[in-house]
């Protein structure tokens, strides 16, 4: 009998450790908030409960929820992201088989027709928030869901999936994808790419599978194929989608830098320091400081209708005098003042400023958008 008070004190002991080792390396992994989520919002908590989203904003909801409620031990917080998850399950155009789960979109999308096509985005912001509720509860329902939704993303367009291959061992993963899709019509939105590759390194770290590693190989060399071709030809402006004729709204541009230096977490890879510093100078070029001629500095905010301010995120802007912090800002708090020529943002009449450091806060890392000396 002491014998076997002996063994499961041990027992009791090593779990405790090995729960402990597991904590660490959960909170070691970082996905950024894909759309940040008015956590208090209970309309949008409805919405979503009651299918009123798209399966890519049901799935980031849960997921910023569940990643919420986990780094602060919110339990409301996580109940509301698992009662998400029913509601993605009831989603009706939810179509599963032996293998996959697929979430077809109910709207058409330019040459994708409603019911027909699936998203790289959608797929891999619901696995990743079913793989993350798995780790909270350890429920293997879960567990499994995350595979099947993540199998679509990883199985070819020609399949409902989502992967095309640009040639042997270089892949790209579509947030826009139907069976008509292959590397020459792709939409190639780089956001959503890029998305999927940090939910595919999240499913290699916590499930150890070794093939979750290769297709984020595979995608990285994608990415090094055609993420430097986002841009227009003069290098004004940047590009979500490779296809499109229009410039990236500025949440998109910013949330790429935030994507890529969350890459870089996980990869040292040389292209995508020169991307985040090349993306780092369109910012600079499209955003100017002013100082009038009173002595007041303004920021341009380019104009609508996408105006800087209005986007999802929260922009923190310091303002730097003699090399310290002399003031701190967050843009969607500001007044705005129109001015004959352009958009203008009031920021500061402190004397002397000698640099302006933009911020996007995600997840509560600040990640540096641009600098403007």
């Amino acid at each position: 009998m002491r014998n076997l008070l002996l063994l499961l004190s041990f027992g009791l002991y090593f779990a405790s450790i090995a729960q402990e080792i597991e904590v660490q390396k959960r909170e070691a992994f970082f996905l950024p908030l894909f759309w940040n989520v008015d956590l208090e919002s209970k309309e949008e908590v409805e919405r979503v409960l009651s299918g009123e989203r798209n399966p890519g904003s049901m799935g980031s909801a849960a997921f910023n929820y569940l990643y919420s409620g986990y780094l602060t031990n919110n339990d409301s917080q996580k109940d509301i992201g698992i009662s998400m998850l029913e509601a993605i399950d009831n989603y009706p155009l939810r179509k599963e088989d032996g293998s996959s789960i697929r979430y077809f979109f109910m709207d058409d999308f330019r040459d994708l027709n409603a019911g027909e096509w699936v998203s790289s985005k959608a797929n891999s912001s619901i696995a990743a928030a079913f793989l993350l509720a798995f780790e909270i509860t350890g429920d293997l329902n879960h567990k499994k869901k995350a595979i099947k939704t993540m199998n679509c993303v990883l199985e070819p367009s020609y399949e409902n999936g989502c992967m095309i291959l640009l040639e042997n061992d270089v892949s790209w993963y579509l947030e826009f994808a139907d069976v008509n899709r292959d590397k020459n019509n792709a939409y190639y939105s780089l956001n959503g790419f890029m998305y999927s590759l940090l939910v595919l390194k999240y499913f290699s770290y916590v499930l150890n599978d070794a093939k979750y590693e290769k297709a984020f190989r595979l995608g990285m060399r994608g990415l090094v194929r055609k993420g430097a071709d986002h841009y227009f030809t003069d290098n004004s402006w940047t590009k979500d989608v490779l296809r499109a004729k229009t410039r990236a709204t500025p949440r998109h541009a910013a949330y790429t830098i935030v994507l890529m230096n969350s890459l870089k977490l996980y990869d040292k890879n040389r292209f995508i320091e020169k991307e985040v510093q090349s993306r780092k100078e369109v910012f600079k070029k499209g955003y100017p400081a002013i100082i009038d001629e009173e002595g007041n500095l303004f920021f341009s905010l380019l104009g609508g209708p996408d105006l800087f301010w209005q986007d999802l995120f929260v922009l923190q802007i310091e303002l730097y005098s003699g090399g310290e912090i002399v003031e701190t800002h967050l843009l969607n708090s500001l007044d705005t003042t129109a001015r004959e020529d352009k958009h203008m943002m009031f920021l500061s009449r402190h004397k002397n400023i000698d640099s302006l450091v933009f911020n996007v806060k995600s997840n509560e890392r600040l990640f540096e958008i641009c600098t403007i000396e």
